[in-house]
């Protein structure tokens, strides 16, 4: 490796400006959808559009630096749950309250079969955080055996309509109910120990 190949710290003001891009990119998200534009978002973050493409040379560099704020938030809740059976409903709750509070995450991944890399790793992240504490509920026939980490991710995607502040009350009851009947173990199951 040679000292070209070493990436070199930004500089304080270039650390700020990303900062202030990702926040006004938030900000903007969660007010209007996935559809306001680069310029609205240099604008609100108070520096020039060409400061915005420095930082995220397109859309999906954005909604990846803007998901992978999603996924360390999520991380670091893990990171404090109990090592036992309860971990799992916390984890997903935590999860739910975040798509409350931010953009959903499943509107930051792209509708594509294929998805840009550094999004991919991203959704692979949100998994591995589900896989110890699913594994632990379900060790103690807490959910379902037959989750995968994945199904509870596409789970907690498919909550976005109903967890944002607009959604009528009785939806979002209703979707809690059902997902308390989808992760419930089925009647009769025998949990295997691994």
């Amino acid at each position: 490796m040679t000292a070209r190949d070493v990436p070199r710290p930004q500089r304080a003001d270039a650390r700020a400006n990303r900062e202030a891009l990702l926040c006004a990119a938030r900000e903007l998200l969660v007010e209007r959808g996935l559809g306001v534009s680069f310029d609205e978002i240099a604008q609100r973050a108070a520096v020039g559009r060409a400061t915005l493409y420095r930082h995220f040379a397109d859309r999906d560099a954005l909604l990846e630096a803007l998901l992978e704020r999603l996924v360390e938030q999520l991380e670091s809740r893990a990171e404090k749950l109990p090592d036992d059976a309860t971990g799992f409903e916390k984890l997903f709750r935590a999860a739910v309250r975040l798509q409350a509070d931010n953009l959903p995450l499943a509107e930051l991944l792209p509708p594509r079969d294929a998805l840009p890399p550094g999004i991919e790793a991203l959704r692979h992240r949100i998994e591995a955080v589900y896989r110890a504490p699913l594994a632990r509920a379900q060790e103690a026939g807490a959910v379902r055996a037959d989750l995968s980490p994945g199904d509870v991710r596409v789970l907690a995607s498919m909550l976005s309509a109903v967890v944002r502040p607009a959604a009528r009350e009785a939806d979002r009851r209703r979707a809690l109910r059902l997902v308390r009947l989808v992760l419930a173990p089925a009647p009769g199951e025998v949990v295997q120990l691994r």
